[in-house]
This record gives structure tokens, C-alpha cells and sequence, in this order.
């Protein structure tokens, strides 16, 4: 969960600087440049519009009577349960205007930098050699496996229950009047209420993404083509890449297998080498270089419980397929 804090932190920080920098000078011709060039072109045109409305916003009397002053600070307080220890004559102001154009102007600017924040996505990155659940605030629950990284509105589930993935994460939705859908790597994944497992790494190659289910069935579709999906049942998986047209067709799978990562197994069914040691380095947190390039798509097939390190595995790898590996620095390198 750090890392989540963290985005939150650095995004806070970044809006902080953004309204520390802002100038505001008498020229009225210079407000807008001061005010706008602090925010991205998205949003320019709303500030502006904003901005806008706020100069028409000055009242006709220009300035304001010190008593009158005094009269509304005093009526500030007491609606704060603030004491108003102001003496008449102490402190007051002395033939300074209200200008109420800047107070509406700087609610506006406020007004879009919690809508800002609240518009950007939170992210949930689970570190190397780790897992972790999430519990969402629909009651839905989202078990990440190592180096996953979670993506999900703010407003969750308030506008939608669509979140983002880029990892491997099992899911046990609850049901609700709005469909549960994850992105993933240009896939959909669509569901009412059901329990599923989604696998797809935007670093593997191909960024094939693969569907399992265990209870209920899903929707699986390439985004934007809800036409060309398939229905997947309890038992069955599914997957799609790039250069499909469509998800295959559902066939039977081992739950043992697909789910192993749970249960900190270590199982794949004819995977190419070069998926296998990137899921070794997110499962046990090391660094392995296959300096045999040419056996990057040789597949491999394994099924290990609970192994204690990368090592074990490695070993076993190449004594299959002829290779050897030694320890280095940054962990281990893979050579014929």
C-alpha cells in the first residue's frame, strides 16, 4: 500500500505547487495569462470560463465601509464558533476594497483542483516477492499477485465499477446494478457477480491476455468490440491477443494450475521460457538475464509447491533444456 500513498502524495504535492505559483497582480489583462498558463490545456477552457463568470461577480459598490467590514468578519466568526476579539478602531481596514472578484476567482481554482484530483485514477502497485488483497468499497474483493499493478477511480464505485490491470489478479465480485469490468491491456472483462482470475503483462511478449473462471461466468472481449466476445463458464479459459480477432474459444483448464500463485505454487503449462523467468523475477524478486536469446520461446511446462527460492526452478530448467546458469551480481544469467 505504500506505493499507493506515495502517488497520492506526489499528486497533492504537484497541485500545492501549482496554486503556491500563482501570481495575482491589479492588470486585469495580465489575470487570466497569470492563471491559466498553471494548467494543462484540458483544462484551460473551463478555468477560463470560470474566470470569466468571477469578473462579473464585482459588486456595484466598489468600496466597502469598515463598519460594514467589520459587521460580516463578525458574522464569519460566529457562524465558525470563532471568539471575535476585533475592537473597534484595532486592526481594521482603512479604505481598502473587497474584491470579491479574486475571492470567486480563487474558489474556482479550487473547485478544479479537487475535481483534478478526484478525477485521477488511484493506483495500487504490489512490490516484488509480494501479494496483496484489496478490498473495494463495493465489497468486491481483488487478490494481486507480485509486481501488479491496480488502477480505479476515485468515485468508485459511485460513477461505475470499471477498474484498470496490467499483472495478474483474482477476483471475487460482488454482485450490483452495475456491471464489474476490468481493463486489461486493451481487453474487457465483464461481469455482474462472479469470481475469475485475469492474467496480462503489458511486458510479456505478444501481451496476450488470458481469463479463467471459477464461479459465474464473464464477458471477454478486445475493447471497443463487445460483438466479438465469448461467454466463459466455471472451469474454463480463455485468451486474446493482439492478433486475434476474438477470444478463443473457453475450454477446460486446471484451476490448480491457473490459481497455483495463491496458494505461492509456481505452475505454467507450455509457456515460453522467457514468460516463466519474467514471472521467476516478480515471484522471488531477482534479476535473471538469458543470455541464449534463442530459447526465449522454447516452452516449458512446470509445477512446482511453494518453492523456497528462484533458484530451485532454475536448475531444473536447465538441466531440461541443456543450459547453465551461474549467480551474478544482480542474480543470475542463463548460458548454454
Amino acid at each position: 500500500m505504500n506505493a499507493t500513498v506515495n502517488t497520492v502524495t506526489k499528486q497533492t504535492l504537484k497541485y500545492k505547487v501549482m496554486t503556491d505559483n500563482i501570481k495575482i497582480d491589479g492588470d486585469d489583462n495580465s489575470d487570466s495569462r497569470h492563471i491559466l498558463k498553471h494548467f494543462s490545456e484540458e483544462h484551460r477552457a473551463t478555468v477560463k470560463h470560470l474566470y470569466e463568470k468571477s469578473r462579473q461577480a464585482r459588486p456595484k459598490q466598489e468600496h466597502i465601509g469598515t463598519d460594514e467590514v467589520e459587521t460580516a468578519l463578525s458574522k464569519v466568526r460566529q457562524r465558525l464558533n470563532l471568539k471575535d476579539d476585533s475592537q473597534p478602531g484595532a486592526g481594521s481596514s482603512t479604505g481598502h476594497a473587497m474584491d470579491w472578484k479574486w475571492m470567486v476567482a480563487a474558489a474556482s481554482v479550487l473547485i478544479i483542483l479537487s475535481a483534478g484530483f478526484l478525477f485521477y485514477p488511484k493506483t495500487i502497485e504490489v512490490p516484488y516477492g509480494e501479494t496483496m488483497t484489496i478490498e473495494m468499497s463495493d465489497g468486491s474483493e481483488v487478490e494481486l499477485n507480485s509486481g501488479s499493478k491496480l488502477q480505479y477511480s476515485r468515485l468508485f464505485p459511485l460513477i461505475n465499477r470499471e477498474v484498470g490491470l496490467n499483472g495478474e489478479a483474482y477476483f471475487r465480485v460482488q454482485e450490483g446494478s452495475q456491471p464489474f469490468i476490468v481493463r486489461a491491456n486493451n481487453s474487457i472483462v465483464k461481469v455482474t457477480g462472479t469470481r475469475f482470475n485475469v492474467r496480462s503483462w503489458q511486458e510479456e511478449s505478444g501481451t496476450e491476455t488470458e481469463v479463467t473462471v471459477t464461479d459465474g461466468s464473464v464477458q471477454f472481449y478486445p475493447e471497443k468490440k463487445e460483438s466479438q466476445s465469448v461467454a466463459i463458464g466455471p472451469g474454463q479459459i480463455s485468451r486474446w491477443a493482439k492478433n486475434l480477432k476474438m477470444p478463443t474459444s473457453p475450454d477446460s483448464v486446471s484451476l490448480d494450475h491457473v490459481l497455483g500463485w495463491r496458494n505461492q505454487s509456481f505452475a505454467f503449462s507450455k509457456k515460453p521460457l522467457e514468460v516463466i523467468l519474467l514471472e521467476m523475477e516478480r515471484r522471488f524478486d531477482v534479476t535473471i538475464t538469458l543470455e541464449a536469446k534463442e530459447y526465449r520461446s522454447e516452452k516449458v511446462t512446470i509445477h512446482y509447491v511453494n518453492p523456497k527460492d528462484a533458484e530451485v526452478i532454475l536448475k531444473d530448467i536447465c538441466r531440461v533444456k541443456g543450459l547453465r546458469y551461474s549467480a551474478s551480481s544482480e542474480g543470475f544469467r542463463i548460458y548454454e
